[in-house]
């Protein structure tokens, strides 16, 4: 099967994206996430094991996130590093000792 894309970048109210966001969350859960604009869409079979790179940037005025979720259905390894990282709705409680907050 040849590859198959659909891509969009637009502006968003805060409550739409997080209205899309839900929804791929749902997706991910079930395993298989359906993408559509217009008239194509693209159907992604999911593999049990993903790798997941989280990045997030703070400047003065600007902030982004960015999510990238990858996965191979024919390798099925994963990969751990040594500290998990965990996505909060509040500031999270750390200690002193060596945590810095990065702005």
């Amino acid at each position: 099967m040849g590859k198959k894309e659909v891509s969009v970048k637009t502006d968003l109210d805060s409550k739409q994206a997080v209205a899309m966001i839900e929804e791929l969350a749902a997706g991910l859960k079930k395993g298989k996430i359906y993408l559509q604009k217009g008239e194509e869409y693209v159907e992604l079979d999911m593999s049990p094991v993903v790798s997941l790179e989280i990045e997030a940037v703070q400047k003065k005025h600007k902030g982004r996130v960015s999510i990238e979720i990858e996965w191979d259905k024919d390798n099925g390894s994963g990969h751990d590093e040594d500290e998990q990282l965990k996505i909060l709705a509040s500031e999270p409680e750390v200690e002193k000792t060596g945590q810095k907050q990065v702005k």
